[in-house]
């Protein structure tokens, strides 16, 4: 915490969590931290607005033994994004996208950046009858592209905004959202081995931070929770060394820093050729510095490629 003051915020916000959501713990990130809570109540729908940024709460068995979990986290990402953790799963929510949280097991929210997302408290009972008390899937990333989310969002939105809703239209209100979410809350993702969700994990790390000055092959292994080895091996053997795939990702890196297509036409024949791209061939378009970091890490990549291929 950068000054006492801070500190004294984050500690508010933490105690008005627990009294509000449940029992959490709470560490800082880097950053600045930022920390909001807004409580609505409409009837039946318990609703929480969370507006977060520089700080990751979590929920160990110590914090479930010590609160009520006869409850299911309903998570609507309202603006920026999430990263939450669940049974092995790890959803990184982005704006509109939904997912769903069991009070009763170990979670982990992050929150790198200033985000804010509402938390509907759904009772256990609910999601049991209408999943007719079958497993449901947590931390999984329902996008916003689904019509059912939008339906969802859009449900949310209208409930919250009606305040003469009765308590009966209130309970129908929350159990037509769970409803249209059960077929999602219910899929299976075992077809999708560890190391595929892993692997398009660290794709949308980088897809999310990709004019970041940190990232570099180092910190997206730390950031993946494995070695920059391993990370390099599982590019490979995802066949990502090969000029066709390398030239594919030089051309994305011009298509984000929306280069000209003669530029991009000049990057597709260097990755073809073998060759890669240096920050002077990065910094006619772009500042030196983010010239320089999409240089690194694409270089870094191929340079291990082509040392494994030899």
């Amino acid at each position: 915490m950068a000054c006492a003051s801070e500190e004294e915020q984050y500690q508010q916000w933490l105690a008005q969590i627990n009294q509000v959501c449940g029992r959490f713990n709470a560490r800082p990130l880097e950053g600045e931290f930022f920390g909001e809570l807004e409580t609505s109540y409409a009837r039946s729908l318990k609703l929480s607005t969370v507006t977060a940024g520089g700080v990751n709460l979590f929920r160990s068995r110590h914090e479930i033994n010590d609160s009520n979990d006869a409850w299911f986290y309903t998570v609507f990402q309202l603006e920026g994004s999430a990263e939450i953790e669940q049974d092995d799963r790890r959803a990184v929510l982005k704006t509109g996208d939904i997912t769903l949280l069991d009070a009763s097991r170990p979670c982990s929210i992050a929150w790198h950046e200033k985000s804010r997302q509402i938390s509907l408290l759904v009772p256990r009972q609910i999601i049991e009858q209408q999943c007719r008390f079958q497993e449901v899937s947590c931390a999984l990333t329902l996008s916003r592209t689904l019509p059912t989310v939008q339906l969802s969002h859009h449900l949310l939105m209208e409930s919250m905004g009606n305040a003469d809703l009765s308590d009966r239209e209130s309970e129908a209100a929350l159990e037509a959202m769970i409803c249209l979410l059960r077929p999602a809350f219910q899929q299976r993702d075992v077809a999708q081995p560890r190391k595929e969700r892993l692997f398009r994990n660290v794709l949308s790390l980088i897809d999310d931070h990709i004019q970041s000055e940190s990232l570099r092959p180092e910190w997206i292994a730390a950031q993946s929770g494995m070695s920059v080895r391993s990370l390099y091996r599982m590019f490979a053997d995802k066949g990502w060394w090969s000029p066709s795939t390398l030239k594919t990702a030089v051309s994305t890196c011009a298509h984000k820093c929306c280069a000209p297509p003669a530029m991009m036409k000049s990057w597709r024949a260097l990755a073809t050729a073998g060759a890669f791209p240096t920050t002077a061939i990065f910094q006619p378009l772009l500042s030196n510095v983010l010239a320089s970091r999409l240089a690194n890490i694409v270089s870094a990549f191929a340079n291990y490629f082509f040392s494994i291929s030899r």
